[in-house]
């Protein structure tokens, strides 16, 4: 009888091993996953910074931004650039025919 009860208990034991082995690579597992999440977004986060069309001195703006903590590449985007997308993303039509398209976008910055 008591060899019954030893046997039970070891199996208990093993199951709570194997079940704490279990959670600790699950844990691992998800870590690791969040991990990789934030390296691809660190790798692919951009902010747009617009600049006034009143404001002449772009490549002192450029150089102020790429002086910023953390700033690894910035990208002047022209407001003919963003008008050439926007016709390139969205099927405008003849909705903005004979508009001047890259007067309605301001040049601006991608910051990474």
């Amino acid at each position: 009888m008591k060899k019954k009860y030893v046997v039970i208990l070891l199996v208990i034991v093993l199951i709570g091993i194997l079940a704490f082995v279990s959670a600790k690579v699950m844990i691992e597992q998800r870590k690791n996953d969040e991990l990789e999440a934030v390296q691809i977004i660190e790798k692919r986060a951009a902010i747009g910074v617009e600049v006034k069309d009143s404001y002449e001195d772009i490549e002192e703006i450029q150089k102020n931004i790429e002086n910023i903590e953390y700033v690894k590449n910035v990208t002047l985007k022209s407001n003919e650039d963003k008008a050439e997308e926007f016709k390139n993303n969205f099927d405008t039509g003849e909705l903005f025919e004979g508009i001047e398209m890259n007067n309605i976008f301001p040049d601006s910055f991608i910051v990474q």
